[in-house]
């Protein structure tokens, strides 16, 4: 074939075989209705040829907002997805384009990533091994009647050095009850962050679940440790902060005065800047706290705040938590209305989360429902769908207490890890995971009792 057909005097006639009347051109993703004698190619500009597919072309022209970019390891990075159609004025800008399907290859050709943009046209990576990576869009936004898309794609040069290879080992994060569990967990967490100090702590009631549900993503915003506190650990809980929190910074309460007594703030006096964070019931207080960690442009689980086990696996993923009932009310409506979410996912049975709460969802945004058989498949489920399938740690707790779990969900989005909600009649789903992914190293939060050192070794494969 030939590339180009010329007449006598120059012009240009066909490339490819196809009639240049045929084709359209894009240079540097900006219009353009032909090339000519006046048209002028600088060296690395990026000039894309393609077919009229019909006497309407209707067809889109897709692009990124960047052709190459540099990221870090384990860094997310953004790019922008623009659309026009093909057969549109020279030099004019495409627009936004929402809910096109991108994924991420590797240089095996190997999709380890897919995502679906968002209303402002963005979508966000992050991968852990370094190497060159493409981006590309795989297919419209559902319901776009255009019959065909020119395909745009980026090329990612990702930095950084490669995981060092985890041992094989367990580690147990326990404490004489739940309170020093999450003391002791604060403090691996401050070792693993290189801290001689927090900046801000989180504290949430200890003898009840439905404010420390909320505090998990806030706790990972600010770096913080999450404490548990009540009536009887209140000196335990200042004693903390005093010697690990650096003066004159932020101690977050999370519920009203019932459940998290003034008296910690009283104690601190002004050594620290105490902000109680609070609603008048679990649903408006778990408001509150999304919009002290600034959510915004984010995916968003929705799990029922009339259970722990499945806000628990939930949060452990790093993202926010929306906690619901059997409808949503009119403050979530209008919070969700003003954040611009990228996605839902519900996390639980149509039991714990209702059909109604379901539709209402959709209909602001891209809503996908995570469940399993139980609380322990559930969380299973959510590993699968949020994290590597080569993990090489997991984070552990026992599914049948909310105190633990809260307090793993911290360590496990500072670890990158899955959290695997188990008890010792049910292993199974979480070692076939462990074993799936070939994790070698676990982390898991309490005592002997809560989870014994033979079901762990039952889990890990040991």
């Amino acid at each position: 074939m030939k590339y180009l057909e010329a007449a006598p005097n120059g012009w240009i006639l066909a490339m490819f075989g196809e009639k240049t009347s045929d084709v359209g051109y894009f240079i540097n993703n900006r219009s353009t209705t032909t090339l000519s004698s006046d048209s002028v190619l600088e060296n690395g500009d990026r000039l894309n040829i393609f077919k009229y597919f019909d006497k309407d072309y209707y067809a889109l022209f897709m692009s990124f907002d960047k052709v190459k970019l540099e990221a870090e390891t384990d860094k997310e990075f953004t790019l922008k997805l623009n659309g026009m159609s093909t057969f549109v004025p020279p030099s004019e800008e495409g627009e936004p384009y929402e809910g096109g399907k991108v994924v991420l290859k590797d240089e095996n050709n190997k999709v380890v990533a897919e995502t679906k943009t968002g209303k402002d046209g963005l979508t966000k990576f992050k991968v852990s091994k370094p190497g060159k990576y493409v981006a590309v869009m795989e297919s419209l936004a559902e319901g776009d009647t255009h019959a065909f898309f020119i395909a745009p794609y980026a090329e990612i040069t990702v930095k950084g050095e490669e995981k060092p290879v985890v041992k094989e080992e367990d580690v147990r994060v326990q404490g004489a009850d739940r309170y020093d569990t999450a003391y002791k967990n604060a403090d691996a967490l401050k070792k693993q962050l290189g801290l001689d100090k927090f900046d801000s702590a989180v504290v949430a009631c200890g003898s009840n679940y439905p404010d420390a549900l909320s505090a998990a993503y806030l706790a990972k915003v600010k770096n913080a440790p999450l404490l548990l506190s009540d009536v009887g650990e209140v000196q335990g809980t200042v004693d903390y902060i005093r010697k690990n929190v650096a003066k004159g910074k932020t101690v977050y309460l999370i519920g009203g005065r019932r459940v998290l007594p003034e008296e910690i703030k009283t104690i601190l006096g002004s050594d620290y800047d105490v902000k109680r964070i609070e609603g008048a019931d679990r649903f408006l207080t778990n408001l509150a706290v999304l919009k002290e960690a600034n959510v915004n442009n984010e995916e968003i689980m929705v799990c029922s705040g009339l259970g722990f086990a499945d806000a628990i696996s939930a949060a452990a993923t790093g993202r926010p938590v929306l906690l619901v009932d059997d409808a949503l009310t009119a403050e979530q409506k209008e919070f969700l209305g003003g954040i611009n979410p990228a996605k839902f996912y519900i996390v639980g049975g149509k039991k714990s989360v209702s059909d109604n709460v379901q539709a209402a969802l959709t209909a602001m945004r891209s809503t996908e429902r995570i469940a399993g058989t139980d609380r322990f498949d559930t969380a299973v489920q959510v590993a699968k769908k949020f994290f590597d399938m080569k993990s090489s740690t997991v984070v552990i707790a026992n599914g049948n207490g909310f105190a633990d779990g809260i307090v793993a969900g911290v360590t496990a989005m500072a670890n990158n890890a899955p959290l695997l909600l188990v008890d010792d009649s049910n292993l199974k789903g979480a070692a076939d995971f462990v074993k799936e992914t070939g994790a070698k190293r676990s982390i898991v939060m309490g005592g002997a009792r809560a989870i014994s050192d033979q079901a762990v070794k039952v889990l890990m494969g040991r």
